[in-house]
């Protein structure tokens, strides 16, 4: 069995690794790489959350900004919100408020699973995005004020997800301007 390491140990150790990495069950394990369109649509998402976000509060966050998980874990979201006060020296966020996650094909049952119920663990969070690569759609989480999760389809390139409690919005227009989406055949009724 391999010695696990604590948060501390990892983000120490993190600086000088060549790869991107997670803590996950006390072991460093490498992340996926990311093809353009993941790319494209993560970058379009925190920029518009920088334009949005502009002498507020709270502060955009990209991939290398840690999350630190109640059960010991480290996750590295795509984009999102820190709403805690900024230590300029730290990976960590102080009070992650939105995290949003591109979702692959290697990575998507361990997004909708693993890391949503971690995510959904976080006592700051209010918003869980997971956002579809190859459709314009995404699974919006927002937590209600009784700490419940509710989940809503935002679909369609002409569609908003909203973000009330932080006065944001994220169109989708925006998140998928760059990318051609496959050829979707639809069904159409016979006559």
């Amino acid at each position: 069995m391999t010695r696990k390491i604590s948060i501390e140990q990892f983000l120490a150790w993190l600086p000088a690794q060549e790869q991107k990495y997670e803590l996950v069950d006390g072991q460093p394990v490498m992340m996926a790489g990311a093809n353009q369109d993941h790319n494209d649509i993560a970058s379009s998402g925190l920029t518009e959350f920088t334009m949005q976000l502009k002498n507020r509060p709270c502060r955009p966050i990209g991939s290398d900004s840690a999350i630190q998980i109640p059960n010991g874990n480290v996750r590295f979201p795509d984009f999102g919100v820190d709403c805690g006060p900024r230590n300029g020296k730290s990976m960590v966020t102080s009070a992650p408020a939105v995290v949003a996650e591109v979702l692959s094909p290697s990575t998507r049952f361990l997004d909708f699973n693993k890391k949503l119920d971690e995510y959904k663990s976080v006592a700051t969070l209010k918003y869980i995005l997971l956002i579809e690569q190859d459709w314009p759609r995404v699974h919006s989480y927002q937590r209600d004020q009784d700490m419940q999760w509710n989940i809503a389809i935002v679909e369609g390139i002409a569609a908003v997800v909203t973000m009330p409690e932080l006065a944001l919005t994220l169109p989708l227009a925006i998140l998928y301007e760059r990318i051609q989406f496959p050829f979707r055949p639809t069904l159409v009724e016979p006559k």
